[in-house]
């Protein structure tokens, strides 16, 4: 059996559109939180909702780049 590699993952370059439709998603994921802090009534809930989205998202984000980047399991 060949040695196992302790670096999993490629080091090859990533182009720059993958990392703009993530940017495109995280934006279009707070654009709800945008249109509800307009209004004086919502704003406290545009708050709550944007910390939560971002948090969120940011968490499923990283995994789910992890995930593209370095697979699923070293190989």
């Amino acid at each position: 059996m060949p040695p196992i590699d302790p670096t999993p993952g490629s080091t090859a370059e990533i182009a720059a559109s993958y990392w703009w439709t993530w940017a495109l998603c995280f934006a279009l994921l707070l654009t709800p939180a945008l249109v509800m802090a307009v209004f004086r009534r919502s704003r406290r809930a545009a708050a709550g909702y944007a910390i939560t989205a971002a948090v969120l998202g940011g968490l499923l984000a990283a995994a789910f780049i992890s995930f593209d980047l370095g697979g699923f399991a070293p190989s």
